[in-house]
């Protein structure tokens, strides 16, 4: 046993109890971004992670992940959720900071499919997961563009940022 272990204590009184794990069933589930994390692929492409948490229904507290990758062949995904999950005016520059931001505690209706996808690391065994269609977002009732998409003085993320290490059909920040 750790020895920086020994002695202490942890109260797990007010933690859920463990819900079946597995993917959730094809459908609609209203979520919220509960986490974003921005990463970069082993080919260099940069990404932002993300985690859903379902806000109700039989599958209630249970999490979705999805991801947006900011390659040419990804911009129209990238396009898709920054409008309907963000609630980004994308027909305007957009700050990417700023968006990156307005993620957490975003709500939509996200169109969940199930899908079998190989292991990386076991031969010829496949796992179960759940993938949020391509354009899979949709805003609830109630829901408002944020007003902030333009880049301070118009100016695109472009001009604002230098493309650090682009590639042929990768985005760099």
């Amino acid at each position: 046993m750790e020895a920086d272990l020994v002695g202490k204590m942890l109260d797990l009184s007010h933690i859920e109890d463990a819900q079946e794990s597995g993917p959730l069933t094809k459908g609609d589930y209203h979520v919220v971004c509960s986490s974003i994390e921005s990463k970069r692929s082993s080919s260099g492409n940069n990404y932002w992670a993300f985690t859903l948490k379902v806000l109700d229904g039989a599958y209630k507290g249970r999490t979705i992940n999805d991801q947006i990758t900011f390659v040419e062949t990804g911009l129209k995904r990238v396009k898709h959720v920054l409008h309907h999950l963000v609630g980004i005016d994308t027909g305007k520059p957009v700050e990417l900071a700023k968006a990156f931001e307005a993620f957490r505690g975003k709500q939509a209706i996200a169109s969940v499919k199930v899908e079998s996808t190989p292991s990386n690391t076991e031969p010829g065994k496949t796992y179960t997961v759940n993938r949020v269609e391509f354009a899979g977002y949709k805003r609830p009732e109630g829901f408002q563009e944020l007003p902030w998409a333009v880049a301070g003085d118009g100016a695109s993320v472009a001009d604002a940022r230098p493309m650090v290490g682009a590639k042929k059909n990768g985005l760099a920040f």
